[in-house]
């Protein structure tokens, strides 16, 4: 009954509100407009419109103007006071939680190829224990997307996922004391059905933006994700002076050490992000307000005239879902492939790092980039919205990404030592162009979605389920193959190799003897790199850079052809 009677008491006031709004256009003098033709009652401003690029939340404060018979499926702003808080807080929610997951998946980067190589685990394997991570996330996701879509929950499934990440991170911080490399494997396992979670971040904003709002909501949803990607191996450097820890260690300093911490930070982190997320976020639901069907509220008796045959336009989806997942999935092939093996590619082929206190070197030039290129698109995205449109950004940055992989070839031979600036040249680049691709790839995708809703239809969660599905396999394929690929050693193929023997020193670390020249060994505290090389260098970064050429000219095809986003 009481369901019954605020639906009616709605009903009515609308009406009243319709009718105030003729009584206005009747007074109004000719030739006066309102602003983008919305009608406004007693001289009040429509609400703000999120498009055009602006990046602000006032069109969700508690004072926003709402314009005249707002339909929250059309605009994506509740008439409510209330309503409109619950959803802004629901969003600095996900905002965070993404945040915070993607800093667990590179907080230990710093640290976890050095970490494999000291717990000795198999040289081959090493893809396979970064990439698991990715491995369970991209089984989980599509699970949580029809969960999401069948029920209409994200909270619980969130929890969820948060629980599984942090049991995973704890396994980790464990490692070293159970001196196996395969509870690294284990942890990421464990950790990566929790990352599942960033693909309901998606869902929910296709679900709640329209599509004026949903670059703008994407891009600070991704981009913020793509800088705590690039600066969670900056955590490993908080804590470089750390002592070392050998097997004669402490059983403390065996549990926190500078391999382990990563670990335990994580876990700190994901406790807090439970809290906030039991706090300000609330399932989306018809009676919030929250939820946008703009696609499928427009739609009226002319505009079905004009609709394609419902086979064709069910087709032309299909073909593009298809051509855009593995667009996906290779990309980020290549991007997690090159990103997981820098410390490999730095050590082995540019000599330019000798112990634990060096590994900054490794991550300079991405996380510069990285900064650089989020300014530079969230600047763009509100000055120049046109230039900054997601499918001019995802062309121009997949021929960044080629350049990125042509860099570090070593052009002098399989032995050279490239100079250290083709190496800080290509992560910086990396650093932009991934913080530009990853936002702009799944705005498009987004968007065609909501263009094609009506075949979609309740689906939504579903399939951004299945592309962070490809994104996923993407990231466990690529440190999967580079890793089995490609590996420190020397000349001849030997992984730690001491050319003289190798003893162990007064804090009961392995040392190498004599002349190291010709050594390739990583230990705890010091790393032999003088005899090394990356083996397979050249064939791999050559073959990255040419699938990253064939993909450029093939997003740039796919873009054009679907350039439109008119839904009839």
């Amino acid at each position: 009954m009481f369901y019954a009677y605020k639906k009616i008491k709605k009903h009515v006031e609308k009406k009243k509100r319709a009718q105030a709004v003729q009584e206005a256009s009747a007074t109004r003098p000719s030739g006066e407009a309102d602003i983008e033709g919305t009608p406004t009652l007693g001289g009040h401003d429509p609400a703000p419109q999120e498009g055009k690029g602006e990046e602000n939340l006032d069109w969700l404060s508690d004072s926003a103007k709402i314009p005249v018979d707002n339909d929250p499926l059309l605009t994506g702003i509740p008439n409510s006071a209330e309503n409109r808080k619950s959803k802004r807080n629901s969003w600095y929610a996900l905002l965070i939680s993404g945040f915070a997951l993607a800093i667990d998946f590179t907080a230990a980067m710093m640290s976890i190829q050095t970490f494999y190589y000291v717990l000795n685990g198999p040289k081959r394997l090493y893809g396979l224990t970064f990439g698991s991570y990715d491995l369970t996330a991209l089984l989980a996701a599509p699970c949580l997307g029809f969960v999401s879509d069948r029920f209409r929950v994200y909270k619980v499934l969130l929890m969820m996922c948060f629980l599984f990440n942090g049991a995973g991170n704890l396994i980790y911080a464990f490692s070293y004391l159970g001196d196996a490399w395969y509870m690294m494997l284990i942890a990421r396992l464990v950790a990566g059905i929790g990352a599942a979670a960033l693909s309901l971040g998606s869902s929910y904003i296709a679900s709640t933006t329209t599509m004026e709002q949903r670059q703008t909501r994407l891009v600070s949803y991704r981009v913020s994700q793509t800088l705590a990607r690039m600066f969670g191996p900056w955590i490993g450097y908080l804590f470089l002076g750390l002592p070392s820890v050998n097997s004669s260690s402490s059983t403390t300093l065996k549990v926190f050490n500078w391999y382990t911490i990563p670990g335990w930070v994580a876990v700190f982190i994901i406790v807090l992000v439970i809290g906030i997320v039991a706090f300000l976020f609330v399932d989306p639901s018809n009676e919030n307000e929250h939820y946008v069907r703009e696609n499928l509220a427009k739609k009226d008796e002319s505009m079905m005239e004009e609709k394609k045959g419902e086979s064709d336009r069910r087709r032309t989806f299909q073909y593009l879902v298809a051509i855009w997942l593995f667009i996906a999935f290779a990309s980020v092939f290549l991007q997690f492939g090159y990103y997981s093996n820098l410390f490999a590619l730095f050590a082995g082929q540019y000599h330019d790092i000798t112990d634990q206190v060096g590994q900054w070197k490794v991550f300079i030039g991405i996380g510069a980039g990285a900064v650089f290129g989020s300014v530079l698109y969230r600047t763009g995205v509100k000055a120049m919205p046109k230039i900054f449109d997601e499918r001019i950004i995802v062309i121009v940055s997949s021929w960044l990404m080629m350049v990125v992989y042509l860099l570090v070839i070593p052009y002098g031979g399989a032995t050279s030592v490239p100079p250290d600036g083709t190496f800080y040249a290509s992560t910086a680049i990396f650093g932009i162009a991934i913080v530009l691709f990853f936002p702009s790839l799944e705005a498009f995708f987004s968007k065609k979605i909501s263009q094609y809703q009506d075949v979609v239809g309740e689906n939504i969660g579903k399939l951004l389920g299945i592309y962070y599905m490809a994104v996923s396999g993407g990231r466990f394929a690529g440190p999967l193959v580079i890793g089995a690929v490609t590996f420190i050693a020397t000349p001849s193929g030997q992984v730690n190799y001491c050319a003289n023997g190798e003893s162990i020193g007064s804090d009961g670390s392995p040392i190498c003897d004599g002349d190291t020249s010709t050594s390739c060994a990583i230990f705890p505290d010091v790393y032999y790199v003088e005899g090394c090389v990356l083996k397979h260098a050249i064939p791999v970064y050559s073959a990255f850079a040419g699938v990253a050429g064939l993909l450029a000219i093939l997003i740039m095809i796919i873009v054009k052809r679907h350039w439109s986003y008119g839904s009839y």
